[in-house]
C-alpha cells in the first residue's frame, strides 16, 4: 500500500513540475503553454536517448522512498554535463568528475570537490546530495524531469534548465542578491561578486567569503587586494566568467577551511582524512587542541602554498553532525 501511495505522489510531483516547466517556457518566449506540452511530449517519445553532454540540470528533490527533501533555502544545487565531464554545485562546495553514458546506464567516477565548511543544515544536504551521486547507475527521464537512480540509496530528481527562464524564489533570496539591493560593490566578469560588510557574496551561488582574515582574494579569474576587511581593487583580466571556487589570500598564502577526521596525532603533526584521502598538517605553535582525539569530526582552517611543505592549521574545533542537522 506504501509503494502504491508513493508511485502515485511521484507521478503527481512529476506533473506538475512538467507544468511549472511549461508556464516557465511560456514566460521566456515560447509562444504558448500548448507548444511547451508538445515539446514536452517530443522529449517523452525520445526520453530513452536523452543524451546528458551539453545539459544543466537543477536539483528538485531527494528521494529516499519514504522521505523526500527538497533543496536547502537559499542554495542552488545543479549538474552540468560536457563532454566526458560533470561539474555542479551541493549548496556549498563545487565539485567536478568524469562520467559515461550508454542509454539509461550512467557512471560516474573520480568525484572531487572543493572543501568550504558551511552551515549545518547545507552540510547536511550536500552530504545526502553527494553521497548518492556517487553511486548512481541508471538515469531516466520524464519530460524536464530527470531521476539518476542509485541502487543501494535512493534516487535524485532534477529538472532541466531552461535558457533565459527566471530565478526561482529561493535562488533570489542569495546573498548577492540580499547585497546588490542594499547597494553593494558590484565587482568582477559581469558585475557577478557583490561586496558589502566586509565579505564577498557570489550571484553564481559560490560560497561568499569572509575578508576579516583575508589580504585578497582570487575570484577564479582576478586577484583583488583587501586591506583591513575593506575591497581596494582588483587585476583586470578579461574572462567570459569566474570558473573555481573563490580563494581567500593571506600574503603569499591561500586561507581554507574543511571539514574531516582525525586519524593520527603526534606532537604538532596531525593526519586528516577528507573524502577518503589523508592529508598530513602541521599545528600552529600554541594552537589549543584540548578534548579532540583520534576519530573526531573537526572543522580546520589553514594556510597553504607552494613554497610551505605542509599546511598549517591555524583553527580546529570538534565538528558533530547529528541526526537533526544542528551542530554541536
Amino acid at each position: 500500500m506504501i509503494g502504491r501511495m508513493l508511485m502515485v505522489f511521484r507521478t503527481a510531483f512529476a506533473r506538475f513540475a512538467r507544468l511549472l516547466v511549461a508556464l516557465l517556457a511560456l514566460s521566456t518566449g515560447v509562444q504558448s503553454i500548448d507548444q511547451a506540452v508538445a515539446q514536452d511530449k517530443a522529449t517523452d517519445r525520445n526520453s530513452g536517448s536523452v543524451v546528458l553532454s551539453g545539459t544543466h540540470w537543477i536539483f528538485q528533490a531527494i528521494d529516499l522512498g519514504e522521505v523526500w527533501w527538497g533543496p536547502a533555502r537559499g542554495t542552488e544545487v545543479f549538474l552540468r554535463f560536457s563532454d566526458k565531464r560533470v561539474t555542479g554545485s551541493s549548496g556549498c562546495n563545487r565539485f567536478f568528475g568524469e562520467y559515461t553514458q550508454s542509454g539509461k546506464e550512467l557512471a560516474l567516477s573520480e568525484l572531487g570537490k572543493t572543501r568550504i565548511a558551511c552551515d549545518p543544515e547545507i552540510m547536511k544536504q550536500e552530504s545526502a546530495f553527494l553521497d548518492l551521486l556517487s553511486g548512481v547507475t541508471e538515469v531516466t527521464f520524464d519530460g524536464q524531469l530527470a531521476t539518476f537512480s542509485n541502487p543501494d540509496k535512493g534516487h535524485l530528481v532534477l529538472r532541466r534548465k531552461i535558457i533565459g527562464e527566471p530565478k526561482t524564489q529561493h535562488q533570489s533570496d542569495s546573498r548577492y542578491d540580499r547585497c546588490k539591493q542594499a547597494g553593494g560593490a558590484l565587482v568582477g566578469a559581469q558585475n557577478s561578486q557583490c561586496v558589502s560588510h566586509g565579505e564577498v557574496a557570489f550571484s553564481d551561488g559560490r560560497t561568499p567569503i569572509s575578508l576579516d582574515q583575508c589580504t585578497g582574494y582570487f575570484d577564479g579569474c582576478n586577484t583583488c587586494q583587501v586591506e583591513n576587511g575593506v575591497l581596494k581593487g582588483c587585476t583586470r583580466k578579461a574572462c567570459s566568467a569566474e570558473h573555481s571556487a573563490p580563494l581567500c589570500l593571506v600574503g603569499d598564502e591561500t586561507l581554507l577551511d574543511g571539514v574531516g577526521r582525525i586519524v593520527e596525532r603526534r606532537g604538532r603533526s596531525i593526519e586528516i582524512v577528507f573524502d577518503d584521502i589523508v592529508e598530513r598538517f602541521t599545528l600552529k605553535k600554541g594552537l589549543k587542541t584540548t578534548g579532540l582525539e583520534k576519530g573526531d569530526e573537526v572543522f580546520i582552517r589553514y594556510l597553504t602554498s607552494a613554497a610551505r611543505q605542509r599546511p598549517k592549521i591555524i583553527e580546529i574545533r570538534r565538528w558533530k553532525m547529528p541526526e537533526n542537522g544542528t551542530e554541536q
